[in-house]
């Protein structure tokens, strides 16, 4: 695996009693979009609406003055800020709902043309698909009418989420039916136009109407066993609610890959209310966390469809929101993010993994004065989003507050933790792709392997394959994001690649791609380093540039790094023979390679070329 660490000095702080951990910290810049009059009420989506491959802002509920339901879309400008907000109103709500408070949305290509489209529950039995152009704009909702349900049940709290349940190419809805005594989760298979008819119901728990029951309370879809096949999360409640303190039963319902499922129960029962869920430790299987007053609840999947459930106390008492996960200090381990409010203060809670399952170190940021406490709809503390919003690849945050004047401010924090690389290699500039880095052109027997993706849902893993045979596999992945690297011996000829980015429903993207051993490119024959591609003064008509270079050092290499005008873009550590495609916009940039020994010494090469 190629991966650059540069260490730097903690500062400890004891906040609220908090001990001296020697976990490295991110750093982050805060940055605020213009004020947008209204007011905000529900859920935030950090989702690529127009193909940029930078996360835009979904916010649902957003109401105007005349408290009219609407989402609101914030296309972000690439620099952490976002334009907007484009309002879409819609003009149903789901059975129940006294006015306009939030529905959750699903996010997934329905219609198979590559654009992100949202789904909503907006009627008793009714579904709302918005069509993306890919711009980030829609056209005029589709709504499709679900006649095969009971009458007597309806799609009440708007429940929904997505996944290809049956390896169709066309992704399918979960759905929710209350009833006055039971609750049907139905699987809604897509049509691949925007469109549902019918109806597969997978499991039925007590409803409201039963004796101290309230229902399923969260849809949520993962693959916890890392079979293949999209597997659902079912919370069902019970005496939750009206003040009492009840609990929650988590249904694991793992897939066949064909619309059925198997029902279980390997989590018991617990107090927490809301659950989410991702790869926290990176083995390819989707895990669970929750968390509460209490502290921090995380549930790692096992290969045998049970759980390994660890448990951390919180550093204080308060409301905690649901957190979102990220690599946010570069170290391998996906962290959490969380914002809690206690009697006075409003704090963003950094959990930062450990090389322990379940063990996390706390980095503590007041939010910004200018913000009011952001809170939901039943005024909980609202959920931050994490994404890379500049293009940057390192994982930055993002939430909605309030002004004194009751307009909406959308605040980021922009990682400029120094040093650290993440991926390796710059993620793609679309929604749906692999980024190839490398290998471009080979130098030497050590083939380097680096590539990056994005998915239109959580990735599983990336996959390399070379010459009809897998070489290897990592899930090194986060809200839709993947990168891979790793350095693999060949012998000399030409060789065919493919690398797979997986999602949790085995949908693909995949980049091609063939590579020749030897390179040319010598190494000089004193110490020093030789850059055989770009020459002083090329023009390249490609935004992706090789850079293609060799090193002589003495003693023993520590690594080898591309700098493209001052900025670090990628670094390699097994091998002087360098070969990587970075990313440029147009114009004319200085390419510079440094090989640097374990002493500390330093040798360094330059060009300057133009990319067209």
């Amino acid at each position: 695996m190629l991966r650059s660490r540069v260490l730097a000095a903690v500062v400890c702080a004891g906040v609220f009693g908090m001990p001296c951990m020697a976990q490295f910290y991110p750093n982050y810049n805060l940055v605020g979009s213009p004020q947008v009059p209204g007011l905000y009420y529900g859920d935030t989506y950090a989702v690529d609406l127009n193909n940029d491959g930078i996360p835009d802002l979904v916010v649902n509920e957003y109401a105007t003055g005349d408290l009219q339901p609407y989402f609101a879309v914030f296309l972000a400008k690439g620099d952490g800020t976002f334009w907007g907000p484009a309002w879409y109103q819609y003009s149903a709500v789901p059975h129940g709902d006294t006015g306009p408070g939030p529905v959750p949305m699903a996010f997934g290509d329905f219609n198979g043309d590559g654009n992100i489209d949202i789904a909503m529950v907006t009627g008793d039995n009714a579904i709302t698909v918005y069509l993306g152009k890919g711009d980030g704009t829609f056209v005029n909702p589709w709504h499709s009418w679900i006649l095969g349900i009971p009458s007597d049940q309806y799609f009440g709290q708007g429940l929904i989420a997505t996944a290809d349940f049956n390896h169709d190419g066309k992704m399918d809805l979960a759905v929710v039916g209350y009833g006055p005594s039971s609750n049907v989760v139905y699987i809604l298979p897509g049509e691949g136009n925007g469109l549902f008819s019918k109806d597969v119901p997978v499991l039925t728990v007590p409803g409201e109407g039963a004796a101290a029951y309230w229902g399923v309370q969260q849809l949520l879809v993962g693959d916890f066993d890392n079979d293949g096949n999209a597997d659902l999360g079912v919370m069902a409640s019970v005496g939750i609610g009206n003040g009492n303190s009840g609990s929650m039963t988590p249904h694991i319902l793992y897939g066949n890959g064909n619309f059925g499922f198997q029902d279980t129960t390997p989590i018991s029962s617990t107090s927490e209310v809301v659950y989410r869920v991702g790869d926290l430790n990176g083995d390819g299987k989707s895990d669970l966390y929750s968390m509460d007053v209490g502290g921090l609840n995380t549930y790692y999947g096992l290969s045998g469809r049970t759980f390994l459930h660890r448990t951390q106390a919180s550093i204080w008492g308060g409301v905690f929101s649901e957190a979102s996960m990220a690599d946010f200090n570069d170290d391998g381990h996906n962290d959490l993010v969380a914002i809690t409010r206690n009697y006075t203060s409003t704090f963003l809670v950094f959990y930062l993994a450990t090389g322990t399952l379940g063990q996390f170190e706390y980095q503590v940021w007041n939010v910004p004065n200018a913000a009011s406490v952001p809170v939901g709809a039943s005024g909980t503390v609202a959920l931050p989003v994490v994404g890379d919003f500049n293009h940057d690849g390192k994982p930055d945050w993002a939430l909605l507050g309030h002004t004194t004047s009751g307009s909406t401010i959308a605040y980021t924090g922009v990682n400029e933790t120094a040093g650290e690389l993440w991926s390796n290699c710059d993620y793609p500039r679309a929604q749906r792709g692999i980024n190839l880095c490398s290998p471009a052109v080979v130098s030497g027997p050590t083939v380097n392997f680096t590539a990056t993706a994005h998915a239109l849902e959580p990735l599983r893993n990336i996959q390399l394959w070379v010459d009809g045979k897998k070489l290897g596999e990592q899930s090194h992945t986060w809200e839709g994001n993947g990168w891979f690297g790793a350095s693999i011996p060949f012998g000399p000829g030409t060789h065919y690649g493919t690398y797979f980015g997986t999602g949790i429903s085995s949908t693909l993207v995949q980049e091609n791609f063939t590579f020749t051993v030897p390179s040319g490119c010598s190494a000089p024959a004193q110490a020093g380093v030789h850059i055989c591609w770009p020459t002083n003064g090329a023009s390249i008509n490609a935004t992706s540039v090789v850079v293609d270079a060799n090193a002589t050092v003495t003693g023993t290499l520590a690594r080898m790094e591309v700098w493209v005008d001052g900025v670090k873009k990628y670094t390699e550590t097994s091998t002087t023979a360098l070969s990587a495609a970075v990313m440029v916009s147009p114009g004319t940039h200085t390419y510079t390679v440094f090989a640097v020994n374990t002493s500390g010494q330093v040798w360094s090469a330059a060009t300057r070329a133009t990319a067209r």
